[in-house]
């Protein structure tokens, strides 16, 4: 199961997500999907699942994050946790 697939079994509930960011900090990111309320209009140029990137709401912050999928090494949900690596789940527990 991909980082894809388990973000879309999550829906609307809040997660945190644990990744590794372009200059190769690790992240934990608390956040929700389906957040409509601080769009402003306009379109990205781009599809972002394409590349590889999840947009996330930002619960702490405010705004809106792209998470690259195969960078991302946990997701916690509700009591459980998912891990992976380069994309692809190890384990659940």
């Amino acid at each position: 199961m991909k980082v894809e697939n388990v973000i879309e079994l999550l829906g609307d509930k809040i997660f945190t997500v644990t990744f590794v960011k372009k200059d190769g900090t690790v992240r934990v990111l608390n956040g929700k999907r389906g957040v409509k309320k601080h769009l402003r209009g306009g379109e990205l140029g781009y599809d972002p699942i394409e590349k590889g990137l999840i947009p996330v709401f930002d619960l702490k912050s405010e705004g809106y994050r792209m998470v690259n999928s195969q960078t991302v090494t946990e997701i916690k949900s509700e009591k459980q946790v998912y891990r992976f690596e380069e994309g692809e789940l190890l384990e659940n527990w």
